[in-house]
């Protein structure tokens, strides 16, 4: 992954996630925590707390583990077949540049919801985005972005 396609703050009602981290570093926000994952390192993520994460460097390769299964059908509906085994460049498609409206429906129907801005603020308070609600202007164009309206 490129550093900018991170997924917004959410939320799996079902699935815990596991991140071993093979390349790169991250930043990683969950239940109120901080802390920073770099090689040979590992993040788990529990079912039902609010996490997001944003890769620390140009790039990050991770092995990702969902348990338990069934989450990666929401992933693989909105998916386009592998070119080649680059990561895809910025000008790709992928959920972070498609319609992010779209991206919550399907999300919502494996049980991953997409945080609020006030949910963000409280569960994730060191998240960069919870610095932006101090501005409500520059902040509503942001979460616009994310959760429309």
């Amino acid at each position: 992954m490129r550093s900018g396609t991170e997924p917004p703050p959410h939320v799996h009602e079902r699935e815990h996630e596991v991140f071993y981290v093979l390349e790169g570093e991250l930043e990683v926000y969950v239940a109120g925590e901080y802390f920073r994952a770099g090689v040979g390192e590992c993040v788990f993520l529990p079912a039902r707390k609010g996490h997001a994460f944003k890769i620390a460097s140009p790039e990050i390769r991770m092995l990702v583990m969902i348990t338990p299964g069934g989450f990666l059908n929401s992933i693989s509906s909105m998916a386009m077949p592998a070119r080649k085994l680059d990561i895809p460049r910025d000008e790709a498609l992928t959920y972070a540049t498609a319609n992010l409206e779209e991206t919550r429906k399907i999300f919502e129907r494996y049980g991953v919801r997409f945080l609020s801005a006030e949910e963000i603020a409280l569960e994730l308070p060191q998240y960069p985005s919870a610095i932006l609600a101090a501005n409500p202007t520059s902040y509503a164009r942001t979460a616009r972005a994310i959760w429309g309206g």
